[in-house]
Formats: C-alpha cells, sequence, structure tokens
C-alpha cells in the first residue's frame, strides 16, 4: 500500500499526468456551455424550419394569385423578426421580408387578371344558361345561381368590369378586324382584276363572277362609279363630234384653268375634254385603288363594335318594342349602306375619335330616344352603385358585432368594430365574406319585397271592402 502511495504521489506529480487531469476538468466544466449551444443552435434550426415553411406559404399564395396570403405570410415573418434574437436568423428574416414584399404588387395584377378572366367567363356562361329559360334541369338552376353569386360578387370592383368590358370589346374588335380585313383583302383582289376591264365589254361578264363569290355590293358599288366615268366621257365626246356649242358651265371650266375660249367648237370641246379626262382618271383611280386590309378592317371593326355596344346599352325592357334606339341602331347594322355611311364619315379619324363620332351623329339624329339611352343607364348604374352601399353597410355592421363579441370574450381591449388586422375581420375582398354578404343582401331584399306585397295584397283587400260596403250602403 505504502509504495502504491509514493508511485500515485510520484505519477501526481509528473507534468504529463496533470495536463490530462486539466483537460478533464475543462471538459467537465465545458459541459453546461456545449450543451447551451446545442439548444441555441437546435432553437436556431427550428426558427430557420419555420421561416422557410412560412416564406413557401408566401410564394405559394403568390403562385395562385392570393395577395392576402402573401400578406399574411409577410405579417407572420415580421412579427417573429421583433420576437428573435438571433442575428443570423434576423438576417434570414429580413431577405424573406423584402423578397415577399416584393411579390406583392405583381400577385395583385395577377389577381386582378384573373378576376377579370372569372368575370368574362362567368357572365358567358349565365348568358348561355339564361337563353335556355324555363328549359333548365335542377342542377343548371344550382348553377346559374352559384354563378350569378359570382358575378355579382366580381361586379362590386369597378376596376374588375371596366377592365373586363376592354378586353371583351378588345376581343369583339379583334374578331370583326379580322373578318373585314378579308373582305377588303377580296375587294382589293376583285378591283386589282376588273381594272383590266375597264371600258371593254368583258367588264360585265367579269363583274358577275364576283357577284356570285359573294361581293355584289361592292362590284355594284365599283360598277356605279366607274359607269359614272365612263357616261359622262361618252357624253364629252358625243358632244364633240355634234359640234355642240359649249355652255356657260363648260366655258368656265376653261377659263378657270387660265385658258382663253377661242370660239373655235371643235378647239374648245377638245380643251374641254382633255381637262376632264384628267378629272375622270382621277376618279377611276380614287374607286380602283386598293385599300390596306389593317386598316380599312379596323376601321369597320370599330364601327360595327361601337353600334354594337349601343344596342345593348339602349336597350329599355320597359319601352314597347321598336320604341328605343337599340331597334334603330340594329336597322343600321343590317344596312350595308348605312354602314358605308358611317365609314365615310370617320374616314381619317384615329381610333380613338371613331366611337365619339357614331355617338354624335346618333345624339343628333335621335335625340329623345338617345337621352332615354342615357337616362336608364344613369339608373342602372344607380342601382348597382346602391348595392355596392348595401354590401359595404353590412361588412361594417358585421365587423361592429363581431368586434363587441371579440371584445366580450377577452379577446381584444375594447368595444371596437374589427380592423384588417384583427382575426375574423369581415373582408368584402375576400370570396367567401363577399358570398355572405350578397346572401344577405338578397335576403333582405327579398323580405322587403314581400313585405311590399303583402302590403299591396292588404291595400287592395280593403279597398275591395270599402267599395263593397258603400255599394250595399248606396
Amino acid at each position: 500500500m505504502a509504495r502504491f502511495g509514493r508511485e500515485l504521489v510520484r505519477s501526481l506529480t509528473q507534468p504529463a499526468f496533470m495536463e490530462d487531469v486539466r483537460q478533464v476538468g475543462m471538459l467537465a466544466g465545458s459541459m453546461p456551455r456545449r450543451k447551451k449551444e446545442e439548444e441555441k443552435r437546435q432553437d436556431r434550426l427550428a426558427k430557420e424550419n419555420e421561416v422557410f415553411k412560412i416564406y413557401e406559404q408566401g410564394l405559394r399564395s403568390s403562385e395562385d394569385a392570393n395577395v392576402a396570403g402573401v400578406t399574411a405570410a409577410t405579417g407572420k415573418l415580421s412579427g417573429m423578426l421583433t420576437e428573435t434574437q438571433d442575428e443570423s436568423v434576423r438576417s434570414d428574416l429580413m431577405t424573406k421580408i423584402s423578397a415577399l414584399g416584393q411579390l406583392t404588387a405583381p400577385t395583385q395584377t395577377a389577381k386582378n387578371q384573373r378576376n377579370v378572366s372569372d368575370l368574362i367567363k362567368a357572365e358567358n356562361l349565365l348568358a348561355e344558361l339564361g337563353e335556355k329559360g324555363e328549359a333548365l334541369t335542377e342542377n343548371e338552376k344550382q348553377i346559374k345561381e352559384g354563378v350569378q353569386q359570382r358575378v355579382d360578387q366580381l361586379r362590386q370592383n369597378a376596376s374588375t368590369v371596366q377592365a373586363a368590358n376592354s378586353s371583351r370589346r378588345d376581343a369583339r374588335i379583334a374578331s370583326l378586324q379580322k373578318n373585314e380585313a378579308l373582305a377588303v383583302a377580296e375587294t382589293n383582289a376583285m378591283k386589282r382584276d376588273l381594272s383590266r376591264f375597264v371600258g371593254s365589254d368583258q367588264f360585265q361578264s367579269q363583274a358577275q363572277k364576283y357577284r356570285d363569290r359573294g361581293l355584289s355590293l361592292q362590284v355594284d358599288k365599283l360598277e356605279t362609279e366607274v359607269m359614272e366615268v365612263m357616261t359622262k366621257r361618252e357624253e364629252l365626246v358625243d358632244k364633240l363630234n355634234e359640234k355642240a356649242p359649249l355652255t356657260p358651265e363648260e366655258k368656265k371650266v376653261i377659263t378657270d384653268l387660265g385658258f382663253k375660249i377661242t370660239d373655235d367648237i371643235k378647239v374648245d370641246r377638245k380643251r374641254l375634254n382633255t381637262i376632264n379626262e384628267t378629272k375622270f382618271q382621277k376618279k377611276l383611280d380614287i374607286a380602283l385603288r386598293p385599300l390596306d386590309p389593317a386598316s380599312a378592317g379596323l376601321a369597320k371593326a370599330l364601327v360595327k363594335q361601337e353600334l354594337e355596344q349601343i344596342v345593348q346599352e339602349g336597350e329599355i325592357e320597359q319601352l314597347p318594342f321598336f320604341q328605343d334606339i337599340s331597334d334603330k341602331v340594329e336597322d343600321i347594322l343590317e344596312d350595308p349602306e348605312e354602314l358605308e355611311f358611317f365609314l365615310n364619315r370617320v374616314d381619317g379619324a384615329s381610333q380613338a375619335e371613331i366611337p365619339n363620332i357614331i355617338r354624335e351623329y346618333l345624339k343628333g339624329k335621335f335625340p329623345k330616344k338617345f337621352e332615354e339611352m342615357q337616362t336608364e343607364m344613369r339608373r342602372e348604374a344607380t342601382i348597382e352603385t346602391t348595392k355596392r352601399g348595401a354590401l359595404s353597410d353590412i361588412a361594417a355592421s358585421t365587423n361592429a358585432a363581431r368586434g363587441t363579441a371579440a371584445f366580450e370574450a377577452g379577446i381584444i381591449d375594447e368595444d371596437r368594430p374589427l380592423t384588417p388586422d384583427d382575426e375574423g375581420y369581415f373582408d368584402l375582398s375576400n370570396p367567401d365574406d363577399a358570398d355572405r354578404a350578397l346572401m344577405l343582401y338578397e335576403r333582405e331584399e327579398t323580405k322587403k319585397t314581400k313585405a311590399r306585397q303583402q302590403k299591396e295584397q292588404l291595400g287592395a283587400t280593403t279597398s275591395v271592402g270599402l267599395t263593397q260596403r258603400s255599394s250595399f250602403n248606396f
């Protein structure tokens, strides 16, 4: 034992052993610190995972055009930023908050575009179902009701309605322009061909070929213009051959150009014919000139589109058949000569000027009916505005009621309406909330209608009773 004691003392005095003991002591002392660092590391990893999860939700919301989802994700990350002390996590949070912030505008744009597309599709489907009338199945009636609610909800946003109208109008113009440009191209081909036969016996037979192809209107117009020139040309040649004296008007044509009258009928007639030949050729060139299919097609498409728009706007159900401006404009659309008249009126006008030119003309031609159309449009706009106001009132009263309930439950510290930052806020931009508001609005309107009908029925019954008693007493 004594020797063991000496060995132990000797070994304890050796530097190498003392170093080992010191290291063991250091390891033992560092264990709590290492454990704490590991806990911090695990906590950081957990927060980073949570941050990434919320960030991914924001990205998916952006892909789905869900602005509220992007805003919610940004709000959650901002809340974590105030609670987190770890600098690396805070740096990551700032990066992701900034990235989501940059997605807000394009997400809103995508949402607006989707809403416009949804409104167009929903209104088209509603129109298709409406055409079936009483033939709708029960399933189709339910679909129609749901689609109508969606349309009403989307139409609460004026910019969505305006964008949808513009999109439909542009699509319609593009379709019309394509058809009209093709018609112009066919007319140009016809003009190029017939120009080779002007003044010959073959003109009539060649013109008939194009009439048989469905270009009767274009051929008739060209033939009228060509025959007018040819007839006047022949008349002047006959007068020259007959040595007919010049009329005062014919002499004026010569003198207006600086020539003197020689009183030699043959000389003066030849000069007059030369002057008129230049005019005749110019008229023929104008009649036979090819038009640009793109610009000519666009002009006709714009005229048709604007007239069709007025047909829709001018349809007033309260007026008897054939007594609103819609019917007058429909007649114009079916008359090729009337369309040609409008094309001449807008000749040289820009695309933006054409609608106003057409409306100003119709306003002057049908002043009373045009005013009736504008009155009806104002009436419908008033109804739509009233409806939007009613839905806003519903949202406000709902948020007030929910705020009171949240206060009584201890969720908020004052009795006030909920705001967009509060949980449970009733937001009309949310499709679900908008649908609920619309259902409440329609329910209240139905109640009002029933109450009014009952009041009218009661009034009618009372009136009948009084009449009967009066008759009896009499």
